[in-house]
């Protein structure tokens, strides 16, 4: 099914991911026509804090994964009995803090700085992973090589160590 702009509807008639995947494949076909491979941007939100989760305090000091959207929305997609066996909200609240408890902390560190850091760590983790999975199978089907270099484990790692203030340098998103 498609939508008015052409986007993919899943079978209640909601934008799905395959909107964001058929892009991309879209997009990486027309580039191949001119080029055989490509520098992509991807990682780079993550690892530059370029998300408004990272910058809005009350967004990055949120209990959720910020990726995720309105979890009463989702749950209302949900029919009642099924939201009752699957508890999703609980679900959600519970993975939300096993993965927090797996963040790596640093002694003496602000609450801001602190949050901003699980933040990140739960972004390049859980979130990052799954766009470059995705940059990689949609260039590879449209047989164009594509490389990904903010998602280099030694640049993820060193600016995951970055301090909040720089990376927010004169107010700026990606400082």
């Amino acid at each position: 099914l498609t939508g008015s702009l052409g986007q993919a509807l899943d079978a209640r008639g909601f934008p799905g991911m395959g909107d964001i995947d058929s892009s991309m494949l879209l997009f990486a076909r027309e580039i191949r026509r001119d080029c055989a491979g490509v520098v992509s941007g991807e990682g780079g939100d993550e690892v530059f804090c370029g998300y408004p989760w990272f910058k809005e305090e009350n967004l990055t000091l949120e209990k959720g994964f910020p990726w995720s959207g309105s979890m009463d929305l989702r749950r209302a997609l949900l029919r009642r009995d099924v939201e009752e066996v699957l508890k999703v909200k609980k679900y959600a609240d519970q993975a939300f803090k096993n993965a927090l408890d797996m963040v790596p902390r640093v002694s003496g560190e602000g609450e801001m700085d602190a949050a901003n850091r699980a933040m990140q760590w739960l972004c390049i983790r859980f979130f990052m992973s799954n766009l470059q999975e995705r940059a990689l199978c949609m260039c590879e089907s449209a047989n164009l090589e594509v490389i990904t270099p903010f998602t280099d484990e030694r640049l993820v790692e060193y600016l995951w160590n970055v301090p909040r203030e720089l990376k927010f340098m004169n107010g700026e998103g990606k400082g």
